[in-house]
């Protein structure tokens, strides 16, 4: 079976991460190494064979659930049954609550652990071994501190787990979110396995209908009480993302209209009843809420954010009164907060300022001023800081350069190379004939797109093209960085002879919100009319064979391929859609009506996003796929396009895979990597892809 980019590449450590401000943790096997930044020596600070507990549980290190800051206790769910490991004693804690655990998380000083039971709130004292109910309303429409789908999906994200409670820093308090589903519309999602199927009810609000009702608490362990945070009146809101200040003395949360075009940051300190609106931001197209990288609070209770206050993001500063300073300037995007120093009063930040498609590391002074490069060389990349700041991780790439991961100092001078993924393949299999080229869209707007060239390229050759998508507002795809194992597909297909290009439009976030703006209320609009300009540029040259066009793309990508089918079948002649949505009525309400307003308020802009709408211009060509368990994008979606294109009585691919979520893996991951790569043998060259080519 396929499995593109195996053994290409040279693998890097794999650091889990800092352990102190002088030393991070490396996993080797089945040991975990303790690594001295600056000098390289390490000394085994975990290894399987001498905790045989954890495999009499038959668990690993590599699945704990959650781990103190100092790495002296892990915590394992396994068949619902929960259990925490102290790594200096040996000893394990099984925690059992006459029922199914979930979400657990470690208190800050490792002196309890709490967890969601049947959407309820408990902690679990591992001194005592006692277990505290905290709430006791939890039901399948009453959440406590488990996040509803919705939530889970768009606002907490997928690495929440669920999550939706946070422990203050002394362990006496849990802030926590209450969500009351009971008017949310059920989705019936339907296994086919077994005799009989089972149904999983999903509740899933669609754009317009009713969303949770959301609540925060704080729940004081020493008093037992429950303390309920006064919001802003409004008819329906968002709240998300709880921070406590370091003293654990004022908790931070966030406010949104369901309108999305205002938010408001609020601190709450006990005893007092109502919260103090500390920032706020309002767009006529849409805001985002602050998620970690762009938000630091400090002891002072000034406050460091990234936001979009006008059309890029950039750093502000407000202070303990309100004040707004800005930090940065230029048209140019902020990608994250990375660390403050609080003694030299410098932020560490990663922006574009050089380049849309590259990202550098900067600082720059809480005053402001100018920015200092701390990462010379060309691409992208991603930095991981020391507790402290004083070094950082950087892991870098180029087009033409696979990933390295080096050790820097705070000033940005290269103290060591912790390893290097380059190969001889990468040059042997053509793995570096890359080009970054801009192409203009009209209205002066030019769009960055990757090319990625056959290895015996030749200008006197005819290729088709293929165009991968995504697509999303903001959701850059081009970068001037190597794509790595997963991204190595594209490779694959060069290989067989076709020009593989990767674009961005407008609104994908290289032209800041000036461009993403556009997309408000019309999605779809924009995004065909730039990749059509992207395919008619490439259709110039020699070498593109325009009448051999395909395009691909998954989740919002197979959207964007299902509609080019449809609406542009003179520019797109083959496609292949993943797990796509077909129409923005089916897709869940708070990313939908993000951009898109309700149905009700923008029933032309739904109309004309709709890829069923557009049937009868379809001519064929298209590959559809999805997994039958999708509880994002729900297979609905290509089922009620798959009704439509048959009654029209036109040729259309389908594949289904069975017991498969969104973005599945594993053998049905490299099983429709096989029928891809047959698909466009098929429909290029007119003939089956084979293996052994």
């Amino acid at each position: 079976m396929v499995d593109y980019g195996r053994g290409l590449l040279t693998p890097l450590p794999r650091v889990m991460g800092w352990l102190d401000s002088s030393h991070y943790l490396e996993s080797r096997g089945m040991e975990i190494l303790s690594v001295n930044a600056r000098s390289g020596e390490s000394q085994v600070f975990f290894s399987m064979a001498d905790h045989p507990e954890l495999a009499g549980h038959e668990l690993s290190l590599m699945d704990a659930r959650d781990w103190t800051a100092d790495y002296a206790l892990a915590c394992f769910l396994k068949q619902g049954k929960l259990f925490v490991y102290h790594l200096r004693s040996k000893r394990m804690t099984t925690v059992e609550a006459g029922g199914s655990i979930d979400t657990p998380m470690l208190s800050p000083d490792g002196s309890a652990v709490a967890f969601t039971r049947a959407n309820d709130l408990y902690v679990h004292d591992l001194d005592t071994a006692k277990t505290r109910r905290l709430t006791t309303d939890g039901s399948d429409v009453i959440l406590n501190g488990y996040a509803s789908w919705v939530y889970y999906e768009e606002i907490l994200g997928r690495r929440s787990r669920y999550r939706a409670f946070w422990w203050g820093p002394d362990g006496r308090r849990i802030a926590f979110l209450r969500f009351d589903q009971s008017n949310v519309p059920v989705f019936p999602i339907t296994r086919s396995d077994g005799v009989y199927p089972e149904l999983e009810q999903q509740y899933y609000p669609k754009p317009g209908a009713p969303n949770p009702q959301v609540r925060l608490g704080v729940a004081d362990l020493d008093s037992k009480d429950i303390h309920w945070i006064p919001v802003p009146d409004d008819e329906e809101h968002y709240l998300a993302h709880p921070r406590w200040s370091r003293d654990g003395r004022t908790l931070y949360f966030q406010w949104m209209n369901r309108g999305q075009d205002r938010l408001k940051v609020f601190c709450w300190r006990e005893p007092q009843t109502a919260a103090r609106e500390v920032f706020s931001q309002q767009r006529s197209s849409w805001v985002e809420f602050l998620e970690e990288r762009d938000l630091i609070i400090m002891d002072s209770g000034e406050l460091v954010i990234r936001c979009a206050i006008d059309d890029w993001h950039h750093i502000y500063h407000v202070s303990s009164r309100g004040r707004l300073r800005r930090l940065t300037r230029g048209d140019w995007a902020v990608h994250a907060l990375l660390h403050l120093d609080t003694g030299r009063r410098e932020v560490l930040f990663s922006a574009s300022q050089r380049d849309s498609t590259q990202s550098q590391a900067y600082r720059v002074g809480l005053k402001g001023g100018k920015t200092h490069c701390l990462t010379p060389e060309t691409g992208w990349h991603s930095l991981t800081p020391s507790p402290d700041g004083g070094l950082f991780l950087d892991r870098h790439s180029a087009m033409d350069r696979p990933d390295r991961l080096v050790l820097r100092d705070r000033r940005g001078r290269l103290l060591r190379t912790l390893g290097d993924s380059a190969s001889p393949q990468v040059a042997r299999y053509g793995l570096n004939r890359m080009q970054l080229i801009r192409v203009p869209a009209g209205e002066g707007w030019q769009l960055p797109v990757q090319l990625i060239l056959p290895p015996d390229f030749s200008e006197h050759k005819k290729y088709p093209l293929v165009l991968n998508v995504y697509g999303g507002p903001g959701a850059m795809s081009v970068r001037n960085a190597f794509p790595g194992n997963r991204g190595l597909g594209a490779f694959y297909l060069a290989q067989m002879g076709i020009v593989v290009a990767i674009a961005d439009h407008r609104g994908a976030g290289h032209h800041g919100k000036a461009g993403m703006d556009l997309m408000h209320r019309r999605l779809g609009h924009w995004e065909l009319h730039d990749y059509a300009a992207v395919v008619d540029f490439l259709k110039q040259k020699s070498w593109v064979d325009g009448d051999r066009v395909g395009i691909s793309g998954g989740s919002y990508g197979g959207y964007v391929t299902a509609l080019a089918l449809a609406r542009s079948p003179g520019v797109f002649h083959f496609g292949v859609a993943s797990f796509s949505v077909t129409d923005w009525k089916l897709y869940d309400s708070v990313y939908t009506e993000r951009y898109m307003d309700t149905p009700q308020e923008n029933p032309q802009g739904y109309k004309a996003g709709s890829v069923l709408e557009y049937v009868d211009t379809y001519r064929g060509g298209l590959r559809l796929l999805h997994g039958t368990l999708d509880d994002n994008v729900h297979l609905q979606n290509s089922l009620q396009l798959l009704d439509r294109i048959q009654d029209a009585g036109k040729p259309v691919e389908f594949m289904a895979f069975p017991g498969e979520r969104h973005g599945f893996r594993g053998p049905k991951r490299q099983f429709d990597s096989r029928c891809t790569l047959d698909f466009w043998s098929r429909v290029f060259f007119n003939r089956p892809w084979t293996e052994d080519k």
